[in-house]
Parts: structure tokens; C-alpha cells; sequence
């Protein structure tokens, strides 16, 4: 018996690819995702802007400051950082 091939079936099998040509393509799509996503956290940090007026305030509410006037989050450990001092 002989196997009924459509037209893409045909095509396909008749230029293989190389399985190293294959992981060569999906790895660069996934480099070119990354380094997309990259760039474009780079530009938002350096185009915030905001106005801080602080004068004898612990650091804990210097960052709380910042976190409130922009989207960004700091994560610390209250024991290893000395978040009470002016």
C-alpha cells in the first residue's frame, strides 16, 4: 500500500531541516524575545522621574516615598539592614 500525501506532507518531506538547524532557530527566537523584553525594563527606569523633599527621615520612609510616587517595589530584610537611621 502506498501513502496518500498531501501537498504540505510532500513539501515538508522533501526538504528536511536539520535538527541543529531547528534548535539553532528556536533558540535565536527566544534570544531576540529576551533581549526585547530587556531593553524595553532599561527604558522605563531611566525615564522615571520624580520629586523627592526629604529632610531627617529614615531610610524606610525615604524608600516608601519612592514606592509611592512610582512603580517601583524594594524588597528588604528588616534584620540585615539598618532601615531606621537618618
Amino acid at each position: 500500500m502506498y501513502e496518500k500525501k498531501t501537498f504540505m506532507g510532500y513539501f515538508i518531506n522533501t526538504l528536511p531541516l536539520p535538527k541543529k538547524l531547528l534548535r539553532i532557530m528556536k533558540l535565536s527566537i527566544l534570544l531576540t524575545f529576551v533581549f526585547t523584553v530587556n531593553i524595553m525594563a532599561s527604558v522605563y527606569s531611566q525615564e522615571a522621574r520624580f520629586d523627592l523633599d526629604i529632610k531627617d527621615q529614615t531610610v524606610r520612609d525615604v524608600l516608601r516615598n519612592i514606592e509611592n510616587q512610582s512603580k517601583f517595589r524594594f524588597f528588604y530584610n528588616d534584620e540585615f539592614t539598618d532601615l531606621n537611621r537618618t
